[in-house]
């Protein structure tokens, strides 16, 4: 069982230098997003190029490979180099080593449109596996009920249309009809791409395929289809101990991972960078948010939420202003900082404002627009005045469940206890902030101040 896969790719198409590792014990979801022509489909065709030499060269309209072309394969500690070789007047990437067959079937690749299965496998099943496909239709001689497909195909879909599917296995391998009648029936490559697709994955993953690779994974789906695939698949990933790695260019699926499922892949000097990014950092660089005077980007919702308190009763603000959390303080800044370049936000006046506890980094001690909270962060400052007994007084009328604030990790504490006091009703949100304000009134209305100045300034 493969449990780690690396490559790395070295002047291919628009990729320079990649370096890509997958710790493939975790069975989890990958999804790798970027602007077009960063190098995605490449990376996918490189991945493929293990399996089947000549990969990248056969599927590419123009020759991607040169004499400096190089991928490098490590997988469990043990690496293959495909280094370039003539082959009449265009290069192609090969190995002296073979590829063990254990390595191979760990493997599997569903390439971008028009080459993956999805799109020309139709018809495939037609000639003799169609004929005994029919034959044993005709006798209903069935495998046992396909009852996990069905229910997949349900939940992703919303509908019952599958509740009659059958399965067949021809030569071993596994087929799905919808019989209409006792003479009629519908083959799996009769389904919508979208359908046939999801089939082809649940096979996959039935065959133990440590690594399943498809680009866009979206395409052949609708929004509510996308999330409930991505829903199902993260379950599957888990239950079935494998991982699941693909593209897309969907904003429905980008914000249905989770943090560590969803990795940003760009070009920056030199070399070809893939690295976990969260959502709003993603959709600020790929998506600009027109129409904004001023932008402020914090390092988390809670945040958010306490820009829109100090606002809430300014009335004469004359800035068209958009408030994003993009997670981090790191990626917070560094946004920020792109943006300066860039300008992908649709606007250059852009600060940041973070968490107090950031304010003695050295890194951003030189940004003349990065603001912080007076707290160490909201959480934290309330999760110290609790205790410091400043709280009793909520805490003994209001009877909040102080075991599960105890029984947290250490650093989780001061969200639990937040999460406790507004989940329970027992203070809002606005009550927190208004508490914690008249703890540090004057550094309060210096930072008010200064928003305020910021959204009224020129641009």
């Amino acid at each position: 069982m493969i449990t780690n896969f690396k490559i790395e790719l070295t002047d291919i198409q628009h990729i320079k230098k990649l370096t890509y590792e997958i710790d493939l014990s975790q069975n989890k979801l990958h999804c790798i997003v970027g602007k077009n022509g960063v190098g995605k489909t490449t990376l996918i065709k490189a991945i493929e190029n293990l399996k089947e030499t000549n990969t990248l060269d056969k599927l590419s309209r123009l020759n991607i490979i040169s004499d400096s072309s190089k991928i490098i394969y490590t997988i469990d500690n043990q690496s293959n180099i495909f280094t370039p070789i003539l082959d009449g007047d265009r290069y192609i990437l090969d190995s002296s080593t073979p590829i063990s067959e254990i390595i191979k079937s760990g493997i599997f690749t569903e390439l971008p449109i028009p080459l993956g299965i999805r799109f020309n496998e139709y018809g495939k099943l037609g000639g003799a596996i169609g004929e005994k496909i029919k034959t044993q239709f005709s006798l209903t001689q069935y495998d046992t009920k396909p009852d996990e497909l069905i229910e997949l195909l349900k939940s992703i879909y919303g509908h019952s249309n599958f509740d009659t599917l059958e399965q067949i296995s021809i030569e071993d391998t596994p087929y799905y009809i919808l019989p209409l009648d006792d003479k009629n029936y519908i083959r799996e490559d009769d389904f919508s791409s979208g359908e046939y697709m999801i089939i082809q994955i649940y096979k996959l993953i039935k065959k133990q395929c440590k690594l399943i690779v498809i680009d866009e994974l979206d395409i052949s789906l609708d929004s509510s289809a996308q999330v409930n695939l991505l829903k199902r698949l993260r379950e599957f990933t888990s239950y079935h101990n494998i991982n699941i790695l693909f593209t897309t260019h969907s904003l429905a699926v980008m914000k249905s991972l989770k943090e560590n499922e969803l990795f940003y892949m760009e070009t920056v000097p030199e070399q070809t960078s893939i690295q976990n990014k969260s959502y709003n950092y993603i959709k600020s660089l790929l998506f600009q948010f027109e129409g904004y005077d001023k932008i402020i980007l914090t390092e988390d919702k809670m945040l958010v939420i306490y820009i829109e308190y100090l606002l809430r009763d300014e009335t004469q603000l004359f800035s068209k202003y958009k408030i994003i959390d993009i997670a981090g303080h790191g990626q917070t800044v560094d946004l920020m900082q792109r943006n300066k370049e860039l300008n992908f936000l649709g606007t250059k006046t852009v600060i940041s404002l973070l968490d107090g506890d950031q304010s003695q980094n050295p890194k951003y001690s030189v940004h003349e627009d990065i603001f912080y909270i007076p707290f160490e962060s909201i959480e934290k400052d309330l999760y110290q005045e609790y205790l410091q007994g400043n709280l009793d007084s909520i805490i003994d009328s209001r009877h909040i469940d102080t075991k599960s604030i105890e029984s947290a990790k250490p650093n989780k504490k001061p969200k639990v206890l937040y999460g406790n006091l507004t989940g329970r009703s027992y203070m809002s949100n606005i009550e927190i902030m208004e508490y914690l304000n008249r703890t540090a009134q004057e550094s309060v209305t210096s930072l008010k101040e200064k928003l305020i100045n910021f959204l009224n300034s020129g641009t």
